[in-house]
């Protein structure tokens, strides 16, 4: 029981924190941005935006480039259902 306390309270002070809020949100927006554009894709997001993290503490770092990754596979949606194709290769059905 101690150590489910232990999660929450780190979770607490990381939400208490407005500088993790806002990247968070700077991430979760460029992310999406990385992830509109055809031929981009999350790894490739974040193979673009880990420069940024380095300066950062890790908590921030971490937080920032979770929002990137999740950002840019739900901005790689918006091409996938206006086109109607799918956003990966490995998902495209093969007919024989």
């Amino acid at each position: 029981m101690e150590y489910f306390s232990h999660i929450f309270g780190m979770f607490n002070s990381m939400l208490s924190d407005p500088w993790i809020i806002a990247l968070i949100f700077g991430g979760s927006l460029s992310g999406l941005l990385v992830g509109v554009i055809p031929g981009l894709t999350a790894t490739m997001a974040l193979a673009l935006l880990i420069n940024v993290s380095y300066g950062m503490p890790l908590e921030r770092a971490v937080a920032f480039l979770l929002s990137v990754y999740v950002g840019a596979t739900s901005g790689g949606l918006c091409s996938a259902i206006m086109i109607n194709i799918p956003r990966h290769s490995c998902r495209r059905r093969h007919r024989a």
